[in-house]
């Protein structure tokens, strides 16, 4: 999961929060459910164990840090990453062409 903060955890997932608060540095959690989709149509899509590995204080981390420049890097990355792969998907949709055989078929019946 990587880093994140209390306050988004506990908005996303009270359980998963409720159980890794409880958690000293290097326990893990008993299996969690995950859920897949909203409202009715939610639904168990499989279980994951968490271990905690670090708790840091709330507030301003200083840039000289290594781990708060590799955190940097790191999401520099990935958001450079997500945006070669939304470019090479809209390049992709944009040259393909999408033909309907099934109404070209009903078409050339119907005229018979």
């Amino acid at each position: 999961m990587g880093f994140i903060p209390e306050s988004q955890l506990q908005q996303r997932d009270p359980v998963v929060f409720a159980a890794i608060s409880k958690l000293k540095l290097g326990q893990i959690t008993e299996a969690q459910p995950l859920y897949g989709g909203s409202g009715l149509g939610r639904r168990t899509i499989g279980y994951a164990i968490y271990k905690l590995i670090s708790r840091e204080p709330a507030g301003q981390r200083e840039l000289s840090n290594p781990s708060v420049q590799q955190n940097i890097r790191q999401n520099l990355r990935e958001s450079h990453a997500q945006l070669l792969k939304n470019a090479y998907i809209e390049v992709l949709r944009d040259e393909s062409k999408v033909r309907n055989y099934f109404a070209e078929q009903t078409l050339r019946e119907g005229e018979k």
